[in-house]
């Protein structure tokens, strides 16, 4: 299944008469309230028309229920439960023209002769509400409005700049040690007091279980040479003897790689607060998959450092950094990723440096101005990969990923050999280059991209 124009072709007439019915508000309205999910399930009679109706005049009243749902895409419905959620998130996408609903529907299709309907619908609404660039429409704002809140924050920072970095500070860095070893050494050569701490707890069951292995991560810690001390706390991430632990060493500026939604018993034990790195611009893009909403709305691709608060990518911004090249650079979304992974010890650094010398956030994170997204859909990340970035992206040859003397034996023997000798250097030689134990490696480098 693909998201294609040709899908349209013979069904014009069908798709407007649904159109007709779906977003046009036909009766009176007069129970003005905002349904349950529990109440598109299973209610008798659903008054879509209050439904249209409220979409219309805030689609932002249904931010809850679009919270609720996305938590569902995985649970057994019946035929009708299925087509009544349908037909809300037709509504909801037709009345707002929210990309959020279309990748709600995505995941809750189900290939039927009496969905087939809403299922072109929803392609032909997608397609019209594109750019002769094929980026959607963000629903509360222009583009030009977000570059210049960009602009203003970038001349906060340069001003920011100029004033003296406070190395009298100290900071704890929150995660996986393998993380932190360049970010610890630059901040201690800097004359920062840096402490660290490994809190082994994941959201994900198979890397919590990484993590709890102290084999396993040994090896991981010896991989990437860890030799400097840090401290493991095997408690609950919710536990308060985490927070009377941290407390202890009076810490002012935090900065996490943790896999989970940090709670009060760690954030109120850092005087000035601990950065997360973002991977969007705030306030617009809070959530997951935030990297490929932002390639689908066009809109620069930005990590964003802020203050941690209890609410998801809520605190006030510290700092950003523009990737503007990776659109044309690269054409998959998992290399944009990695590109933005490797520079994180960068950012780390810097937000750091920078919130030592203000003491605070630079620009207020207002949740009004942005939306909360959910993981993207495999049907839109590749309407992407094809659409988007394959458009503007020269194809080159790449390297595989591989250790610094493969890579620069790899290079070597690139420039100097025909094609054909490169691909059977590749599939013979170069992969010896990699621990044995390298999948496991992969995985946990990547236990703190909660972004995903």
């Amino acid at each position: 299944m693909v998201i294609a124009k040709n899908q349209l072709l013979g069904f014009e007439a069908e798709t407007e008469e649904l159109n007709w019915m779906l977003a046009d508000v036909t009766s009176e309205v007069c129970n003005k309230y905002i349904p349950k999910f529990s109440d598109i399930l299973d209610k008798k009679q659903i008054h879509w028309d209050e439904i249209k109706y409220l979409f219309k005049k805030d689609f932002r009243k249904f931010d809850k229920l679009l919270f609720n749902l996305h938590f569902k895409r995985n649970k057994n419905f019946s035929e009708l439960q299925r087509e009544r959620i349908l037909i809300f998130l037709s509504i909801g996408y037709l009345n707002s023209k929210d990309v959020r609903y279309f990748n709600e529907f995505l995941h809750f299709y189900k290939k039927t002769d009496n969905n087939k309907k809403y299922w072109l619908l929803m392609v032909k609404t997608f397609f019209d509400n594109l750019t002769e660039s094929n980026h959607h429409p963000f629903p509360l704002c222009d583009n030009q409005e977000i570059e210049s809140f960009m602009h203003k924050i970038k001349n906060n920072i340069e001003l920011s700049r100029n004033k003296k970095v406070d190395t009298s500070l100290r900071v704890g860095l929150l995660g996986s040690p393998t993380f932190f070893k360049k970010i610890r050494d630059h901040l201690i050569s800097n004359g920062f007091d840096v402490r660290c701490y490994f809190i082994p707890y994941h959201t994900n069951r198979k890397i919590n279980f990484l993590l709890k292995n102290r084999f396993l991560f040994r090896l991981l810690c010896l991989s990437k040479r860890i030799n400097f001390r840090f401290l493991q706390l095997d408690f609950s991430y919710k536990d308060p003897r985490i927070g009377e632990q941290l407390k202890k060493d009076k810490l002012d500026i935090g900065f996490h790689k943790l896999g989970f939604i940090i709670k009060k018993n760690i954030i109120e034990q850092f005087k000035i607060g601990i950065i997360n790195d973002h991977w969007a611009i705030l306030p617009y893009i809070r959530g997951r998959s935030t990297i490929e909403y932002s390639l689908l709305f066009g809109i620069p691709v930005v990590a964003t450092a802020h203050i941690v608060e209890e609410g998801v990518d809520s605190g006030d911004i510290v700092s950003f950094y523009r990737y503007d090249n990776v659109k044309n650079k690269y054409s998959k979304i998992s290399q944009i990723r990695n590109h933005i992974r490797r520079e994180m010890e960068f950012r780390a650094i810097d937000a750091i440096e920078i919130l030592s010398r203000n003491k605070g956030p630079i620009a207020q994170n207002r949740p009004e101005k942005g939306l909360m997204f959910y993981s993207m859909h495999p049907l839109l990340k590749k309407f992407i990969e094809n659409n988007v970035l394959k458009k503007n992206c020269l194809i080159k040859y790449r390297l595989p990923t591989i250790g610094c003397k493969g890579r620069q034996t790899a290079l070597r023997f690139f420039q100097a050999s025909a094609p054909h000798e490169v691909w059977r250097f590749f599939q013979v030689g170069c992969f010896a280059c990699l621990p044995p134990l390298s999948r496991v490696v992969s995985c946990l480098e990547h236990i703190g991209d909660v972004n995903e």
